[in-house]
Order: C-alpha cells, then sequence, then structure tokens
C-alpha cells in the first residue's frame, strides 16, 4: 500500500469512526458483560469481583478541570444501574483501603453531572492510602496520583486528545472486603493504565502497572493487554493500533514528566 494511499485510509476510518460514534478509548467487548455508558466514562462492572473490569474514558483541553474542587459537594454513591449490586460508601469504612476513583473526579469537572457520576461506586476500587492519594502513610509519593496528574497538566497540553482506559489487573488478590450475602469485595494486588494521545494525526501510547505498596512499571500497552486480558483501542484502525501498542522505549518529548514517574 502506498503511503498515500494508506493516509487516505486512515483518514477515512478516522471520519468513519466519529461519524458512527466510534470510541476510540473502549476495549474489545466481552459478550455476557454490560457496559455503563456515563457523561465521561464507561465502564464494564465485575459483579462477581464487585469492582469495574475496567474504565474508559477521553480527555482533553476541553475538559480540564474547573475552578470549583473536584471534591465540592460530591460524595461516593451507589451506581443506579446497578440497584442492590453496587457497593456503597459504607462497605469500604474502616476496611482500611481508600475509595479509589479509576476515572479521576479531576478529568470529570468540566460537567456538574459528569462529576457527580465520577463518585458512583462503580468507577471506585479498593487502593491503599499509599496508592491512591498524593501521599501516602509514609509519605511516598503516590505513583497513580502522578500518573493522573501528567495526564492533567503537560499531557493534556501536548496532546489534541487522549483515550485512556484503566483498572484492576485481574487474578491476583490482595485481600477482601464484606459486601453482601456470602458475597465480598475483591481487593487486588495490582493496576493497569494505557494511554494512546493523538496529535496532528500522530498517535503515542503508553502504559502503566501499579501496585498496591506504590511501585509503577513502565510498558507498552502489548504488555498491559498481556497481564490484563483485554484487547484494548481496538476500534482504532488496525495499523495504527498495532504500532502504538509495541513501542516499548519512551521519551521525554512524547511524554513531559516521565522521569518522575517511579
Amino acid at each position: 500500500m502506498t503511503k498515500h494511499l494508506f493516509l487516505t485510509v486512515v483518514l477515512l476510518s478516522q471520519f468513519i469512526g466519529l461519524a458512527f460514534g466510534q470510541k476510540y478509548e473502549l476495549p474489545k467487548l466481552t459478550p455476557g458483560h454490560k457496559t455503563f455508558v456515563y457523561s465521561a466514562y464507561t465502564v464494564l462492572f465485575d459483579t462477581k469481583n464487585n469492582i469495574p473490569r475496567w474504565v474508559a474514558w477521553t480527555y482533553s483541553k476541553s475538559k480540564l478541570p474547573k475552578a470549583v474542587s473536584a471534591r465540592s459537594g460530591n460524595t461516593f454513591s451507589p451506581d443506579p444501574n446497578l440497584g442492590e449490586l453496587s457497593p456503597t460508601h459504607a462497605h469500604y469504612t474502616n476496611s482500611g483501603y481508600d475509595r479509589g476513583h479509576i476515572c479521576p473526579a479531576n478529568e470529570c469537572s468540566w460537567s456538574g453531572k459528569a462529576l457527580l457520576e465520577s463518585f458512583y461506586m462503580s468507577n471506585v476500587c479498593p487502593q491503599t492510602p499509599a496508592l491512591n492519594r498524593a501521599k501516602g502513610r509514609k509519605g511516598l509519593g503516590s505513583a497513580w496520583r502522578t500518573v493522573e496528574e501528567k495526564c492533567e497538566g503537560p499531557w493534556v497540553q501536548l496532546y489534541d486528545i487522549m483515550y485512556i482506559v484503566a483498572g484492576p489487573i485481574p487474578g491476583e488478590m490482595r485481600g477482601t472486603i464484606p459486601f453482601c450475602e456470602g458475597k465480598s469485595i475483591l481487593v487486588p494486588k495490582r493496576f493497569f493504565k494505557a494511554i494512546v494521545g493523538e496529535r496532528k494525526g500522530r498517535y503515542h501510547g503508553i502504559g502503566f502497572i501499579f501496585t498496591q505498596d506504590c511501585k509503577v512499571s513502565i510498558v507498552s500497552i502489548d504488555e498491559v493487554e498481556r497481564q490484563a486480558r483485554l484487547d484494548l483501542f481496538c476500534n482504532l484502525p488496525k495499523r495504527i493500533q498495532e504500532k502504538v501498542e509495541s513501542v516499548s522505549s519512551f521519551s521525554e518529548s512524547d511524554w513531559p514528566g516521565l522521569s518522575v514517574i517511579k
């Protein structure tokens, strides 16, 4: 395929995707599982383990946080689409774990409705304070929060749009939190986040694996897919998907401030 023809195909694919609501941030959907689409994000909730399987969203300069605090007047609440299957704020109380946003509240504060929905418990996983907070109990910087800050700072300024998906790594349990009727909320050992940034028609991808004790590995999206057992960014044109997911060497020019994420 000539370069000119390839670019034509890519542009046509992007046009068709936008015209029909293609969602580049969405993983391949699993048959038999239901997703919930909210103002800022889409979530696939795992009703066996009572945590999200993944949460996917986009972020761009048009969605930069408003002046109002992302915490202002908002509290965690059951997901109305889950009804009695939804964890509640109280389930996490005195568990030793934070109610950890998967899609950050700051990245939903462009709309009052989006911000409210970001506090649904379907967008929450049990996370240690060391991972979830800006500073952990021992004063450690949170790798999870640092990546969020890069998304909300230099990366959103660099890219026209970012496609993001995050969630727990399946099959690895740190513990459980009692739920109801003999069921438990799974406490994962590890989490993932994968990002594809698009700038002037060029795409760059990066992946992260986090542990509950605040360690992070910077990896290819292919590696995230292998560990998370997901097919990510499957709606991207195939050649672009294969290219961005295989990259395993990352530069400061593509991801400013990456060196501080440790």
